[in-house]
């Protein structure tokens, strides 16, 4: 459910059912992406946790038997993996580090043109979503887009995918809300969340639901949401 504030123990009890239940119900290849709920210790008091290897994403690597906090995997497909959520005053940012960015444009410019891309973030690059999640604008107008709901650093991105026409769509999560968005040739698709509103039924009108992709060869893609209908 939640590390960021939870101590060692219920965090551990998390993993723990997170893992057997894994291990009996799936068969499935799973390639994680790091979200904001997967580190812990953000919203802790105490300092001294921060000396802990486990503390900030060294949990979440350990258990997913990840590789590092950001990767690609090639199928037919390349699909580039990002680390978007970074711990912020005690809440978290989202954006992407300037090692992780290097590797990243090293990553694109090592990519063959004619090798079809996604990108896949926890937390969106481009979305409408961000904009919609408050109820109300501020004050004076201006729409509400939290730091915590959107790529803080999306321009510099987006100027960097510019210049990669294979890079087909980029996929996200995050929000419990679904859009479709283009923007620059690339199609960002934020997919819902299984939780809905926290297993309390649908958010902001969406049903709980997931995602499921079909990639094609010709590099275009479609998303079909599987909702629960439960509510």
């Amino acid at each position: 459910m939640d590390g960021m504030a939870s101590d060692k123990a219920k965090t551990q009890a998390q993993w723990s059912v997170w893992n057997k239940v894994l291990n009996s119900e799936n068969y499935l290849p799973i390639y994680h992406v790091i979200g904001n709920h997967d580190a812990w210790g953000w919203q802790l008091s105490d300092e001294q946790i921060k000396t802990d290897p486990l503390y900030d994403k060294g949990w979440v690597l350990q258990q997913h038997k990840m590789r590092g906090r950001y990767y690609s995997f090639k199928k037919n497909w390349k699909f580039i993996v990002l680390d978007s959520a970074h711990e912020n005053n005690g809440g978290y940012i989202s954006r992407i580090d300037e090692q992780q960015y290097a590797w990243q444009e090293k990553e694109l410019k090592d990519t063959s043109f004619e090798q079809h891309t996604c990108l896949v973030s926890h937390i969106p690059i481009v979305s409408f979503c961000a904009a919609m999640f408050q109820d109300e604008n501020q004050p004076n107008g201006d729409w509400r887009i939290s730091r915590a709901l959107l790529h803080t650093d999306a321009r510099k991105l987006t100027q960097l995918f510019s210049g990669f026409k294979n890079i087909r769509c980029g996929i996200s999560g995050h929000i419990h809300v679904q859009d479709a968005v283009e923007y620059q040739g690339i199609k960002y698709f934020c997919n819902g969340a299984v939780c809905g509103n926290w297993w309390g039924g649908p958010f902001k009108g969406f049903q709980p639901a997931y995602a499921i992709f079909k990639f094609h060869k010709d590099g275009s893609v479609e998303r079909e949401m599987i909702e629960y209908g439960l509510f």
